[in-house]
């Protein structure tokens, strides 16, 4: 086997290494509404954080597994900041919203596993909800919103995309398709229990959970659009345009999501 061959068959184990770790992350983590508890409805203040990040990847899809790429890089288009206006947006007819974009360095660095992950990580990390009541106690909240990011399935593969990025699908008969993503998870954890009461994956654009079951639309299970070319070639020759795609795409999602997770009507 020649080193150039090599190196490729690494990155295609690599791809289909942390694919596999995506699915059984998602096999572990069921998606649930606000649950019925009678603190819920008494909610006043609740704080929100985004924690999506900068990492942005840029990923092909092949013909087969052997054909696909995969890189990341980071590009600050402000998909936190957006995200978050969207959150108090939504939210500020309902409750006191309370922003808490000062905690997003350390909770996005400090070590923690989400419910259903335990049996994945060998050593211990505190569970998030537990992150989240050291680092944010002291603001005495309600609730806190969490907006992290998720992963989903492309079309009918047992391949997935995470986060924030562009995938690109190979063409046969008809031109390559480019599809910029959006993929995020919000989550509740009440304030006085501290207990995970909400975890809710953001389904395709403006459409709801029962919609987006059904796989109409586009072949990503969640927010996506179809973009340039360009923008995958040279994402960061493009930030204001993909800054503007995102900000359209948060428009419909974010309100939808919460929606979904009821915690406005």
């Amino acid at each position: 086997m020649t080193g150039k061959r090599r190196a490729r068959t690494k990155r295609v184990i690599a791809v289909i290494a942390g694919l596999v770790a995506a699915a059984a992350l998602l096999g572990g983590c069921t998606m649930h509404a606000l649950a019925p508890l009678p603190e819920a409805a008494s909610y006043q203040r609740v704080g929100v954080l985004s924690a999506m990040g900068d990492r942005f990847s840029i990923q092909e899809l092949g013909f087969t597994v052997f054909g696909n790429e995969y890189k990341a890089q980071n590009l600050p288009i402000g998909a936190d900041d957006i995200i978050t206006a969207e959150l108090k947006q939504s939210l500020a007819g309902r409750y006191t919203v309370v922003d808490l974009s000062q905690y997003r360095a350390a909770f996005m660095n400090a070590p923690k596993y989400w419910p259903g992950e335990q049996s994945l990580i060998s050593e211990s990390r505190p569970e998030v909800t537990e992150v989240v009541r050291q680092l944010m106690g002291k603001e005495n909240l309600d609730a806190y919103v969490l907006v992290t990011p998720a992963y989903g399935a492309i079309g009918a593969t047992n391949q997935a995309v995470a986060g924030i990025g562009i995938l690109k699908f190979q063409g046969v008969i008809r031109d390559n398709a480019y599809r910029l993503h959006a993929l995020y998870i919000v989550s509740v954890i009440d304030g006085h229990s501290y207990e995970l009461t909400g975890h809710m994956r953001a389904f395709q654009n403006g459409e709801s959970e029962a919609k987006a079951l059904l796989f109409s639309g586009s072949a990503i299970r969640g927010p996506n659009v179809e973009v340039p070319g360009a923008w995958w070639d040279a994402p960061a020759g493009h930030e204001d345009e993909i800054k503007a795609a995102f900000q359209q795409m948060m428009d419909q999602s974010i309100p939808q999501t919460l929606r979904d997770t009821k915690l406005v009507q």
